[in-house]
Parts: C-alpha cells; sequence; structure tokens
C-alpha cells in the first residue's frame, strides 16, 4: 500500500475514535444548594435563627441500582455534586451534633441540568 494511502487510513480510522459528541445518558448532572440543620434551640424566636448552616456535615447520594456519592457540607452551608443521571435517596453520614433525618430524601439528577436542591436535617431538638 503507498504511503499516502496508508496516512489517509490512518487518518480516517483516528477519526472515528473519539471527539464528537457526548450522548446525553453519559453526560452527568450537577446538583447545589444549601444545607442546614435545626432547630437549634427548643424555643425559636424572631431574634434568634432556629436553623445554622450544617457544616461538616457529610451528604450521602445513593442511586437505586446504582453507586453512592458523598459530598461534605461547606463552612457556609453550601455543597455541591457532580452526579450521574438517576434518582437518588439522599442521608447523612452519622456524625454526632448534625442529626440524621433529612428533607427531601429523594432528588433526580437529569443529564446536562444543573439543579437547585436545599436541604434541611432535623436536630430532633424539641
Amino acid at each position: 500500500m503507498p504511503l499516502r494511502a496508508t496516512l489517509v487510513l490512518a487518518i480516517a480510522l483516528l477519526a472515528g475514535c473519539g471527539g464528537g459528541s457526548t450522548t446525553p445518558s453519559a453526560q452527568k448532572g450537577r446538583l447545589h444548594g444549601t444545607v442546614m440543620r435545626g432547630p437549634t434551640s427548643p424555643v425559636c424566636r424572631p431574634t434568634s435563627p432556629c436553623l445554622e448552616a450544617a457544616s461538616g456535615a457529610r451528604l450521602v447520594f445513593k442511586a437505586y441500582g446504582g453507586g453512592t456519592t458523598s459530598v461534605v457540607v461547606a463552612k457556609d452551608g453550601s455543597y455541591s455534586a457532580s452526579l450521574a443521571p438517576a434518582t437518588y435517596a439522599v442521608s447523612v453520614a452519622q456524625q454526632p451534633p448534625v442529626g440524621r433525618a433529612i428533607d427531601p430524601r429523594l432528588v433526580e439528577v437529569t443529564a446536562g441540568e444543573r439543579g437547585r436542591v436545599d436541604f434541611v436535617i432535623d436536630t430532633g431538638i424539641r
């Protein structure tokens, strides 16, 4: 095979090996928002907030029929997670003073989209 024909064939083969667009099912989605915990005292007053940032809490996202991803909440209560498209059960890794019950408990992640979901962790203080 002449050198020129070999080069053209090699370039054609390489062109089909990558690049191109990614199918939506392969794209991840992104969730972001805030995570608050509360109540922080048995009595809530207008001058004293009943919620505070859940800094250091670990959110656990478990996909139905899939893997698990976790993220740590920042000092200001914000979080951001890149997740494969799926429905996820959300929980809080057990860390004492953070609490365990979280709302909402289910989230839906769509391929290639960015969604905001704010969570509240119930401390159990009543």
